[in-house]
């Protein structure tokens, strides 16, 4: 397996155990990629979800994280 697809595993699978448990997948019997694509009628959680998973996956490409770490996103005063 990748290195990206290793760091981001456990986001993926917290995105798509919370697209299975949508209303998009029980009732309208869509697929999760359908649900991911339907980004408005997403539930909330799933689309915080969907972004720690992009921002897990643009991390394995950005050399600043790769050699500085995380930055932190709002600065403690």
């Amino acid at each position: 397996m990748k290195e990206s697809q290793a760091a981001c595993r456990q986001p993926i699978k917290d995105l798509l155990n919370c697209l299975l448990e949508s209303e998009c997948y029980k009732v309208e019997n869509k697929t999760p990629r359908e649900c991911l694509q339907r980004g408005d009628q997403m539930p909330e959680e799933c689309k915080q979800l969907n972004l720690n998973v992009y921002q897990c996956k643009r991390s394995q490409l950005d050399t600043r994280t790769r050699f500085r770490g995380k930055r932190d996103e709002a600065p403690i005063s």
